[in-house]
């Protein structure tokens, strides 16, 4: 089995499906990176000395800082990446996007959503670097609040649920008008997948809250990948976020994993900002 610790942080619009743009070409992004399990504590303290993270109450957001430290902070992060080669992902979503494809259905929340795309692309990087189909994901992320973690946990399991050909369970209550008490029902669903598409014998994942070095980085990550691809949405309002071409601006975009300009990916089809228009540059 192969272990490996997926750090992640958020930046840009956060809320619920239910929530249109505030800003033309609004939108959410998360971004991560992955450690094999045997380096952790060796990158931990190298990260803690790099970026000389002291903090032991808050987390510090580089937002927080002064100008010219952010500036420093973004450099180390660029030089870290590039001189160890480390590989990183993203998933992006229109604010606008996320509201038309959850119109008249339950509401959603963005983070989690998020999340979905970016442990996708996490256990495919797994997978296409070391062949294995025993999988354990430790998820590192800042503080968030137990809503936030059982949404995490929900959607993670249904991923998983899918890529281990096991089923899909829901537990739903409903009133009982005749005996004034609640039921409960349970619905199964299982999802067939094509032969084709590699089914994983063991997935798991655990996820974790901690404030140190390694969120901290997540979080000059998860702000840089906002910052370029913010620049890009202000020419396009309607550009495919998940794209190279969206990314191509960020000193790291030679480093990512998941994007390409030869094919539109799912999240980005359902969540395009304009449902009447889907381009890619070729």
């Amino acid at each position: 089995m192969v272990k490996v610790y997926l750090i992640i942080d958020e930046s840009g619009a956060k809320g619920y499906s239910n929530n249109k743009e505030k800003i033309e070409g609004e939108f959410g992004v998360m971004a991560g990176y992955l450690i094999k399990d045997n380096n952790i504590q060796k990158v931990k303290l190298f990260f803690k000395e790099y970026f000389e993270y002291n903090t032991k109450s808050k987390k510090i957001h580089i937002t927080d800082l002064s100008n010219n430290e952010q500036k420093n902070y973004r450099d180390k992060l660029y030089n870290l990446f590039i001189n160890h080669k480390i590989s990183w992902i993203y998933n992006a979503i229109y604010v606008n996007g996320f509201y038309n494809a959850n119109e008249n259905l339950s509401k959603e929340l963005l983070h989690e959503e998020l999340l979905k795309g970016v442990f996708t692309k996490a256990v495919s990087l797994v997978y296409d670097t070391y062949k294995d189909k025993n999988i354990h994901i430790e998820v590192i992320t800042d503080t968030i609040d137990n809503t936030t973690l059982k949404k995490f946990n929900k959607c993670l399991n249904d991923f998983i649920s899918i890529s281990t050909n096991k089923n899909i369970e829901r537990i739903h209550k409903k009133p009982n008008k005749e005996t004034q008490r609640s039921e409960e029902f349970k619905l199964t669903t299982k999802v067939k997948l094509d032969p084709n598409i590699s089914i994983f014998e063991s997935l798991t994942y655990n996820v974790q809250c901690e404030n140190n070095s390694l969120t901290f980085v997540a979080d000059v990550l998860a702000n840089t990948t906002n910052h370029y691809l913010k620049e890009r949405v202000n020419i396009d309002k309607d550009i495919v976020l998940n794209s190279l071409d969206a990314i191509k601006n960020h000193p790291l975009s030679h480093l990512v994993y998941g994007c390409n300009n030869n094919e539109i990916n799912l999240i980005d089809i359902m969540f395009r900002r304009n449902y009447n228009k889907i381009q890619m540059e070729k």
